[in-house]
């Protein structure tokens, strides 16, 4: 968390995360055991969230591409919903 939090504030827009958000923790569905809204959290930090289909390579190439050439002074999380299985 400090570091998500030092990468918003240092404007570090150069810096690209991406997050697999299949909705499954390891005991069972994730709104079972958790409450956090990542993108929020994110965005709270000073970051850019773009959320892509984590199935679709050209939706992930063209998010990263948008991210890769952004100069907004936001560090990006491209969230990939995606189907475990």
């Amino acid at each position: 968390n400090e570091a998500v939090s030092f990468a918003g504030h240092e404007k570090l827009d150069n810096l690209i995360l991406m997050y697999d958000s299949n909705g499954v923790t390891l005991d069972k569905m994730a709104e079972h055991t958790q409450s956090e809204d990542v993108s929020m959290r994110f965005e709270a930090q000073g970051w850019e969230v773009l959320e892509v289909d984590g199935h679709d390579m050209d939706a992930i190439t063209k998010a990263y591409r948008y991210a890769k050439d952004s100069d907004n002074g936001k560090p990006t999380l491209i969230v990939c919903k995606t189907i475990i299985g």
